[in-house]
């Protein structure tokens, strides 16, 4: 999508003079640039998962390149990492889910084998000096709605890095 929009936003100077100027032309360089963004994004684009147990915070983030925008809890309130299959119908997919003492959760993976998301929970469970706690059941976790199941684990602090907080 990268190169791809790369070569759509190039093609009006691939043209002849009179094309290069018409509204078509601008049109197939404002949509190749897009089209490259979004390729910039796909390809440099990253999820952060940060564990300090130096400073006892976890930070949660994504960026392009760098950190844009980070979510920092606290490791102490943490008091169980619960492994379950994950809600919404497909057996094959196993979360990886922090619990704080108030029952308040955070999702940290979904990944598609129980093995691996074992793995993932136990080490860090020995990390976080927590038990594990395998569920049969989907995890009920938080939504948008009032009258969610779960409460969701809230950040100590938010740090925005990019340009628009």
């Amino acid at each position: 999508m990268l190169l791809g929009g790369a070569v759509l936003a190039s093609a009006p100077w691939l043209l002849p003079e009179a094309s290069r100027s018409s509204s078509g032309g601008r049109i197939l360089a404002l949509s190749g640039a897009a089209a490259a963004a979004i390729g910039a994004v796909l390809l440099f684009g990253r999820r952060i998962k940060r564990f300090d147990k130096s400073e006892g915070t976890l930070c949660v983030g994504w960026g392009v390149i760098v950190p844009w925008r980070q979510a920092i809890y606290d490791l102490p309130s943490i008091q169980l990492v619960l492994l379950g299959p994950a809600d919404g119908g497909e057996k094959s997919r196993w979360q990886v889910v922090l619990q704080g003492a108030a029952g308040e959760r955070l999702m940290l993976f979904e990944l598609p084998r129980e093995s691996t998301a074992r793995a993932a929970a136990d080490e860090i469970a020995a990390f976080l000096g927590r038990p594990v706690s395998a569920l049969t059941a989907p995890l009920p976790l938080p939504s948008s709605d009032d009258g969610a199941e779960a409460q969701k684990l809230q950040p100590v602090r938010i740090v925005h890095t990019g340009r628009n907080p």
